[in-house]
């Protein structure tokens, strides 16, 4: 809520390879994401979009729109109207922040979730704010002032 109340527009771009692997359906996907939303506006919070990857390499073949690829990304750019090189990138897989590199923005890899495991098993780029969790983003986005045009993509 932070982060709506400072301006920025949220973005979830999620991989869903369940999708791909057969353990769930895109109607299935879709119900969980609209009560996600749901949830998030019962606090005041809207997102700007909701992109999902539903493929898996091994079941469905290579994509770009699957994390860290770029596709889903460039969507959200263009379907929004976004300043690329202000955005932040969130996520607590070293994945979800690596497109902020392609596009001259912020990334921030968040130790909750798999965020510590990712921080342990991965060389994290110096160009990668690591931070306890979402809320330490959102202070120190406060502490910076409101965004000009900005988003944050990746997991929430």
């Amino acid at each position: 809520r932070t982060l709506v109340d400072l301006g920025y527009l949220l973005v979830v771009i999620t991989n869903q390879s369940g999708i791909a692997r057969g353990f769930f359906d895109e109607a299935a996907y879709r119900r969980v994401a609209a009560r996600f939303d749901h949830l998030l506006e019962a606090e005041g919070v809207s997102l700007a979009a909701t992109l999902h990857c539903p493929h898996h390499p091994e079941f469905s073949g290579p994509c770009d729109c699957r994390k860290p690829g770029l596709a889903l990304y460039r969507q959200a750019i263009e379907q929004l109207d976004l300043e690329a090189g202000s955005s932040h990138f969130v996520g607590d897989k070293l994945s979800d922040v690596l497109p902020a590199q392609a596009f001259s923005g912020t990334g921030w890899l968040v130790r909750t979730g798999h965020g510590r495991a990712s921080e342990a098993a991965a060389d994290v780029p110096s160009w990668v704010q690591v931070v306890d969790d979402l809320t330490a983003v959102s202070m120190r986005l406060r502490r910076e002032g409101p965004p000009r045009l900005d988003v944050v993509h990746g997991a929430l």
